[in-house]
């Protein structure tokens, strides 16, 4: 048995967990919870620092393999700036907000096409700028980002829940058998 929609996949797999309304937010919840550390940590940097606290380096230490945190592509708050470049800082926001939505939403429609529209700006900003043919600013990495972010997300979490569907079905089958 083949199952019709996205949500009835999510349903089965969830139906272990205590009961909630939005079952697609709590399976998603351990991506989200990972996004929104990353984004309070490259905002609580600054203000660390600000206060002159030791253990705002350990923020954007933590930061580092994820983003290059050049100070002249970083959002400055407090005086310092963020522990992620503003192109970064727009990703993974928007990839978060993506992840929201779409848990909520609950859509779990593919939109490669629309997912590599947002992305090409992304790309054309960065590489356009490591090749020395023009200067970016923050305003547009921020925006290329968010945009890429959304792309991304678009891509992602269908695939993600995709693959709880059929993990359901294979779940379904494996109870069935035994």
């Amino acid at each position: 048995m083949e199952l019709r929609s996205s949500r009835e996949g999510v349903s089965q797999i969830s139906s272990r967990l205590p009961v909630f309304k939005n079952k697609r937010l709590i399976l998603l919840s351990p991506i989200l919870l990972l996004l929104l550390i990353i984004l309070l940590i490259a905002i609580i940097a600054p203000f660390l620092e600000y206060l002159r606290l030791p253990i705002s380096q350990s923020f954007y230490q933590a930061l580092r393999p994820i983003c290059h945190q050049w100070p002249t592509r970083c959002v400055w708050i407090f005086g310092s700036n963020t522990a992620l470049c503003s192109r970064c800082l727009g990703f993974y926001f928007s990839l978060f907000l993506t992840g929201v939505f779409a848990s909520v939403k609950g859509n779990s429609r593919l939109n490669w096409k629309l997912s590599l529209i947002l992305f090409i700006p992304f790309v054309i900003d960065g590489y356009t700028q490591f090749m020395g043919w023009r200067t970016s600013n923050n305003n547009l990495r921020f925006i290329t980002g968010f945009m890429a972010g959304v792309g991304i997300g678009l891509f992602i979490y269908p695939l993600y829940f995709k693959f709880l569907d059929k993990m359901a079905i294979l779940l379904k089958r494996g109870n069935k058998s035994s």
